[in-house]
């Protein structure tokens, strides 16, 4: 099982990219920890970065290096035990002290510890009852991963964590236009 002591980021590769992937995440958070640990989770694609380093520098160390075969970054803003009641009233405080009005619920879980029907009601309808509006459109995304035993918890500006996103701007910076990004586009 896993453990939340010092996780500080997901990251989801595409299949068979994960062993690629470990190196450059390692390379880029290594200098400034080198005790940094990673772990290949039991599900495809799924790696949990281990660091004594804060989760927004560990990922703004992640993501100022160029990491192909990543498709997502997430910093693990709260790390708690697989329960849908402490999830939800993580997340709750996580709002609270953010002070965000409106975010988009973004769900994934991943193994038989939580169903991931009842968790994500039991969070729509906390946030809700918060006044806490839920949009597909908004500035920030509420992100909740389950993995087995363990659940992270992050409000992140929305697309942040996607790399695609980040080549898309990283084109568009250097004048490619829309038509030549899509051409190069990496989903």
């Amino acid at each position: 099982m896993y453990t939340c002591n010092n996780l500080k980021l997901i990251v989801t590769t595409k299949p068979g990219k994960e062993n690629v992937v470990e190196l450059q995440v390692g390379d880029a958070i290594y200098f400034h920890d080198n005790d940094v640990r990673i772990v290949h989770t039991g599900y495809r694609g799924v790696l949990l970065v281990y660091t004594s380093l804060d989760p927004w520098q560990a990922f703004w160390k992640v993501m100022s290096n160029p990491i192909h075969g990543a498709s997502r970054i997430v910093p693990v803003e709260i790390c708690v035990q697989a329960n849908i009641s402490l999830i939800v009233n993580s997340l709750l405080k996580l709002v609270e002290n953010k002070k965000v009005r409106e975010v988009s619920l973004e769900v994934t879980v991943r193994g038989k510890h939580v169903d991931e029907d009842e968790l994500k009601n039991m969070l729509r309808d906390s946030l809700l009852q918060k006044e806490i509006l839920i949009k597909h459109k908004t500035k920030y995304s509420a992100k909740v991963e389950v993995i087995d035993n363990i659940a992270i918890i992050a409000i992140i500006p929305k697309d942040i964590d996607k790399i695609s996103k980040k080549i898309s701007l990283i084109l568009k910076s250097i004048g490619l236009n829309n038509m030549k990004q899509e051409r190069y586009r990496i989903d």
